[in-house]
């Protein structure tokens, strides 16, 4: 729950929240795979279930004057990321934030085909878009190294999935 101070609370009294690095060990205050066990489903009980979201939790005490920890940061998915060959990693939720004052480029799409190959799509090219393009370009590069390559596609539309949503990245390497 949200405090007056705009913190994110865990409901301790209902739930385990862990926070996982990439080996399954508990981190706190770093970036890590949620997973909960709900102590109130007792016919079905979620014992470390891996919600899919990555997030940063606190055991630093919110001065809102509750105990309870608190999740510092939500991060995004963790599948929607894109990665560099170096183990780097560039959340979608950074990446929207990062796109969202372009007007020149319409629609995107950020495929990620393998470790050093990225697939741009977008569907349409203003004026001014180039600029934009190479602004994405030297971000991912100054992000996830150098020695990633990235194509961009002009698209005539984005495709969305089955139930209707137009993912901003798309991995397809394990």
């Amino acid at each position: 729950y949200e405090c007056p101070l705009n913190r994110l609370h865990v409901c301790e009294e209902h739930v385990i929240i862990e926070t996982l690095d990439e080996n399954g060990k508990s981190v706190t205050n770093s970036p890590g795979k949620v997973v909960v066990t709900d102590l109130d489903n007792i016919a079905m009980p979620f014992i470390r279930y891996e919600l899919g979201d990555v997030a940063t939790l606190s055991n630093t005490p919110c001065s809102c004057g509750r105990h309870s920890r608190v999740i510092s940061e939500l991060i995004g998915r963790n599948q929607d990321y894109l990665s560099g060959s170096g183990g780097q990693k560039l959340q979608a939720t950074h990446l929207a934030a990062f796109l969202k004052d372009l007007t020149q480029i319409g629609e995107i799409q950020f495929i990620q085909k393998d470790s050093t190959l990225i697939d741009i799509h977008y569907d349409r090219l203003e004026q001014n878009g180039k600029s934009e393009l190479d602004f994405i370009r030297n971000h991912l590069l100054s992000r996830l190294g150098s020695d990633i390559q990235i194509e961009f596609n002009l698209v005539e539309n984005i495709p969305k999935t089955s139930r209707g949503k137009q993912p901003l990245v798309i991995r397809k390497i394990p």
